[in-house]
């Protein structure tokens, strides 16, 4: 995966974009009222971008194994769900996120159900989603 730097930012942008439509449609269809889900000014999630390079990344070489796309994009976004999650709250002392009330979660940013739909994800991004984006 030989992109440019301005592709990667390209790209960034493309999935902090679409992190923001998913989770602002999903969290707005949930409360049956529009909830703008990014904290920035415009329609950017960050985490959503960084975790789709994260994914892209760490899969290039497994692009034929759905197990192993499955597997890193758990193992990767879970890293970044949980470094965000605790940068965020250092920083700006507010929770974007919370999974105390679920089984397995580790202080409330990361939980292994959340872990294991990231890899549902995965496979999504990598083999769905991705492909028609980059014209690969």
């Amino acid at each position: 995966m030989q992109y440019s730097t301005a592709q990667w930012l390209l790209l960034f942008f493309t999935y902090c974009f679409l992190g923001w439509v998913w989770e602002s449609s999903y969290v707005s269809i949930r409360r049956k009222e529009w909830v703008n889900r990014g904290f920035l000014h415009g329609p950017v999630v960050p985490i959503y971008g960084f975790g789709a390079i994260v994914i892209l990344v760490l899969t290039f070489s497994f692009r034929e194994s759905l197990i192993h796309i499955y597997l890193l994009g758990s193992i990767g976004a879970t890293v970044v769900e949980f470094v965000t999650g605790i940068a965020m709250e250092k920083l700006f002392g507010m929770r974007y996120w919370d999974y105390s009330h679920r089984k397995f979660n580790l202080y409330g940013h990361i939980s292994l159900f959340v872990s294991l739909v990231w890899g549902v994800f995965a496979l999504f991004l990598v083999k769905l989603l991705h492909p028609p984006i980059a014209k690969e």
